[in-house]
């Protein structure tokens, strides 16, 4: 096996994302500070060894890797093997985003014992919601 005396460093821009959300890569050389050149392959690999995306670092030796809203909370894996390098990782965290709800112009009808929302705030995106509440 060919051994490399030439390391990389991975740094991400962030090391905890939520699932949906992007993280850049920057490859650079161990010894000389230098970014490695355009077209080096970056991998995130998941808990279970698979790889779920891959980009190739621009001419700023920098990467973004797309992290898939449905990805699941874990620990994932960075991965990169450079020709003429040995291979490096770096763990990268993913969180699953919490929802946010506000609500607002609330009414209660007392005869009909309908609670409705005119409007609503769900993650950003604005919704009409109707809560009917029967007595027992």
């Amino acid at each position: 096996m060919l051994q490399s005396n030439l390391n990389v460093d991975i740094s991400l821009s962030e090391t905890s994302v939520d699932a949906g959300e992007n993280v850049t890569v920057t490859l650079t050389q161990q010894s000389t500070g230098q970014t490695l050149p355009e077209d080096v392959g970056v991998s995130l690999v998941g808990p279970d060894g698979n790889e779920l995306t891959s980009a190739t670092t621009n001419a700023d030796g920098e990467a973004e890797l797309e992290i898939e809203a449905g990805t699941s909370a874990g620990t994932y894996t960075v991965d990169t093997r450079p020709a003429g390098y040995a291979p490096n990782t770096v763990e990268l965290s993913v969180a699953v985003p919490t929802a946010s709800i506000s609500i607002a112009d609330q009414s209660y009808q007392t005869s009909t014992d309908t609670v409705t929302v005119e409007s609503a705030t769900f993650d950003g995106s604005d919704y009409a919601i109707a809560i009917h509440i029967t007595s027992a």
